[in-house]
Order: C-alpha cells, then sequence, then structure tokens
C-alpha cells in the first residue's frame, strides 16, 4: 500500500479521520508526497517512510510510485 498526499491539509485531514490504532499503522505505509514543504510536515505527523515526486503533476507521482516499486 501507498498513501499520495498532495497537500499538507490533506494529509491533516487523513490523520483526523483514522483513529489512533490506524494512525500509527499509517505512520509505517509509505507516502508519496509532492513537495519538500509536505514532506516535513508528513515526517512531523510521525510518517517514517516519505517519498518526495519531482512535481505534482500525475506522471511524476506515478513516477515516483513506480521507482519506489522498482518498476521504472
Amino acid at each position: 500500500d501507498y498513501i499520495t498526499i498532495t497537500s499538507n491539509e490533506g494529509l491533516d485531514n487523513l490523520f483526523q479521520m483514522l483513529g489512533t490504532e490506524m494512525k500509527n499503522s499509517i505512520n509505517d505505509t509509505p507516502v508519496i508526497v509532492v513537495s519538500q514543504r509536505i514532506a516535513d510536515h508528513a515526517k512531523a505527523r510521525g510518517c517514517r517512510q516519505v517519498l518526495l515526486a519531482d512535481n505534482a503533476s500525475d506522471q511524476a507521482i506515478l513516477s515516483a510510485l513506480c521507482d519506489a516499486l522498482g518498476d521504472t
């Protein structure tokens, strides 16, 4: 599983919707983000596997996912 986050607010909303137990599992799930600012925010929220896409385009996000899966 991977999570794609395109804004700090989206990440905050995800954490708010999840219960405490799910928040802990989310922190172990790889998160693909579209900016360094969001990467920093995700790490501050406890996400341990943060992957930075080159930009916010669909292609860049897909490329980051493929890279993470080893399917370039």
